[in-house]
């Protein structure tokens, strides 16, 4: 594998946890606290997908990372502060529309203000619910780039700061810049690097075995998922985040909610194997060559489900409101919402690229711009110390 030639594989790596996001999103109106019958299958589905998908997305940006550690400072600064703006971008643009579908409409104006402007400032609780992933993994981009061009000490004081960042989120409503994913995103961000230095991912099997490896892999994920219990070091006693989960839990990472930690760890590197071995299964495959669609894609898609988020899920959250559906409509419902921003992305994606373009374009000015009033100071530093 090199950086010339891209492993159609990590694009389905990329791919295949965008799909399980996007559903996911779909099946936060059945499990919320909306008025609706609490659904004992959409939460042990959300649970699944919940232990593993987000580590992935940290992982997968591991496996594209190999020369992190020789990107310019300047390189590193405009592509994390690139998506960051993403992010801020999809608040501004899609949070009046979730206000004006029901979240905060009746609220003050000030208020509405907050909603709509803070996450700009803190860097979290965005309406719109995935950018905080764009945000999460800007920070773990830096914080790794910091990380490989330091020595020993400084290694060990990164991940004192990170642990300190996550314990202090637990402890707040609102953290700063997603402080809860920084330990977690940048271990596995590096995980993934390693795999690929080490060439973990390009081994080859005969198909029986890996067959056999694949069914074992999402059986043993689906076994997991469900025995964390939400106690960050405590296997046994249950410390479930919602009254209306009826004692369940599932991971929240946006939250900090890992639940227990070593089963939290354990759930999301067997997931993580389980979406290798399904890349490895489908890579020559017709559906695998869609799911690298998907993966070449994920940063608009992420767009694409601010918008849905925004306006789709608040909208069909009120018309369900205090109406319980058979289990089959409850996994048959977020389907279509995937299908729906799947065929969305068609039309819209040159938009859409246009945004990711923009956003890197202000990124590139920005850092220029601090750039150049720094270096005054830097000169005239220089010559004190001179």
């Amino acid at each position: 594998m090199t950086n010339r030639v891209r492993d159609p594989a990590i694009d389905i790596l990329r791919g295949l946890p965008m799909i399980g996001v996007l559903y996911a999103h779909g099946l936060e109106m059945f499990i919320r606290p909306t008025g609706l019958a609490f659904d004992p299958v959409s939460l042990a589905i959300w649970q699944t997908i919940s232990s593993f998908c987000i580590v992935a997305f940290f992982f997968v940006s591991g496996l594209t990372a190999q020369n992190l550690d020789k990107q310019s400072l300047r390189k590193v600064l405009v592509s994390s502060l690139s998506l960051i703006l993403i992010a801020d971008i999809i608040q501004i643009t899609f949070a009046p529309i979730r206000i004006a579908t029901g979240l905060s409409a009746h609220e003050p104006p000030l208020l509405i203000a907050k909603h709509i402007l803070a996450p700009l400032l803190t860097g979290a609780k965005f309406s719109t619910s995935i950018p905080w992933f764009l945000v999460a993994l800007a920070f773990a981009r830096m914080l790794a780039w910091v990380y490989l061009r330091s020595g020993t000490k400084e290694r060990v004081a990164i991940w004192g700061v990170t642990v300190l960042a996550f314990v202090a989120s637990t402890s707040v409503e609102e953290p700063y810049f997603e402080a809860q994913c920084w330990t977690i995103g940048l271990a596995f961000l590096l995980l993934g690097r390693e795999a690929v230095r080490r060439n973990l991912l390009a081994f080859t099997a005969p198909r029986l075995p890996l067959m056999l490896g694949f069914v074992a892999l999402w059986a043993l994920t689906l076994v997991l998922a469900p025995r964390n219990h939400g106690c960050l070091f405590d296997a046994v006693r249950v410390c479930s985040s919602h009254p209306e989960w009826h004692g369940q839990f599932a991971v929240e990472l946006v939250l900090g909610r890992t639940g227990f930690l070593p089963l939290f760890v354990l759930s999301g590197l067997v997931g993580i194997a389980a979406l290798v071995a399904t890349a490895f299964v489908t890579r020559r495959t017709a559906i695998g060559a869609f799911f690298a669609w998907i993966g070449r894609n994920t940063v608009p898609l992420i767009m694409m489900n601010g918008i849905v988020y925004a306006g789709i899920e608040p909208m069909m959250s009120r018309a369900l409101q205090g109406g319980a559906l058979p289990e089959a409509a409850v996994i048959a419902l977020p389907l279509l919402l995937v299908a729906g921003q799947l065929l969305l992305l068609i039309p819209t994606s040159s938009v859409l690229l246009r945004v990711q373009q923009f956003s890197g374009w202000l990124a590139e000015i920005l850092v220029e711009q601090t750039a150049r009033r720094l270096r005054p100071l830097r000169a005239a530093r220089s010559a004190e110390e001179g």
